[in-house]
């Protein structure tokens, strides 16, 4: 009841009941227009009371999408990312070993003084996750193109496909096949799957230029010798690029094995044979520093 509809009320009732009829006749307008005041007051108070129920609704789904967020980062940190509990000071221990740090997976490293524990492993959570979708992304291009180069390096066509005998080696059915090849690996994206890798921080510019010189060099080698030197650079910087993409992963180096029986390439700074190893080919020596005792 509106405060008009009290004092038409009140005068009503102090009005003698044989003029009480004609009294409120007279003031019926005024009693409809605070009547429709009333209704309008009751539609702003539903309206109002509406939306505090959707803002209590949609603060309480937010609240139910934060938490669960968390949980998926702690579960996340649980499953993909093994914390290494009593990690000693120093060189890990278990270099060279399937308990290599250099081998068991990334891990979400101590929170920075300052930070959010739950907002750090969630970012860090998610950082990892895109890391591995750009490997795992940009892994089947740069594999085939060793398998092609590995073809090519065997092909019978090989030593006459460069030089003054090249024109002619391309028209013969072996030759045919060995354009065929060298066509498939001119044509590989590599520059697609560099940058891939790139946008996720696990490799630089430089490889993405030595993707393109590497590249270059096959298409004006004028003698065999060149050729394989220019296939020989090529392996290497894919060769490589995979190798930093899964060191940067914490996981075991296949890029280098030539089949799937082949060992693991050996952990950074392991040392065999009074050797240790820097990384890259570890079939090439310059690949090793000998170790001083």
């Amino acid at each position: 009841m509106t405060d008009g509809m009290r004092w038409i009320a009140d005068r009503v009732r102090r009005t003698p009941p044989a003029d009480r009829e004609a009294v409120q006749r007279n003031l019926q307008p005024f009693y409809e227009q605070e009547q429709a005041k009333l209704q309008q007051l009751n539609k702003i108070y539903d309206d109002k009371m509406k939306t505090q129920h959707e803002m209590r609704k949609l603060q309480e789904q937010q609240r139910a999408a934060s938490d669960a967020d968390l949980r998926a980062a702690r579960k996340a940190q649980q499953e993909t990312i093994t914390p290494i509990a009593g990690q000693p000071a120093g060189p890990d221990p278990h270099i060279g070993t399937s308990l290599s740090l250099q081998r068991t997976g990334p891990r979400i490293e101590p929170v920075p003084a300052g930070d959010i524990p739950e907002r750090w492993v969630k970012q860090e959570a998610e950082k990892i996750a895109k890391t591995k979708d750009s490997y795992e992304k940009a892994k089947p291009e740069l594999t085939e193109t060793v398998d092609i180069i590995n073809k090519i390096r065997a092909h019978p066509a090989k030593p006459y496909a460069t030089g003054m005998f090249s024109g002619i080696t391309a028209a013969t059915p072996q030759g045919k096949g060995f354009v065929a090849l060298n066509e498939q690996l001119m044509g590989k994206n590599l520059v697609d799957a560099y940058q891939k890798l790139q946008g996720s921080g696990q490799i630089g510019e430089k490889e993405g230029a030595n993707f393109a010189k590497a590249r270059a060099r096959l298409t004006t080698a004028a003698t065999e010798a060149d050729y394989d030197e220019a296939l020989k650079d090529l392996e290497t910087t894919v060769r490589g690029t995979l190798e930093r993409a899964q060191r940067n992963l914490k996981m075991p180096v296949t890029a280098w094995q030539n089949t799937q029986n082949d060992d693991y390439a050996p952990d950074l700074r392991e040392v065999r044979k009074g050797h240790e190893y820097l990384g890259g080919n570890p079939a090439d020596p310059r690949n090793w520093k000998a170790v001083r005792r």
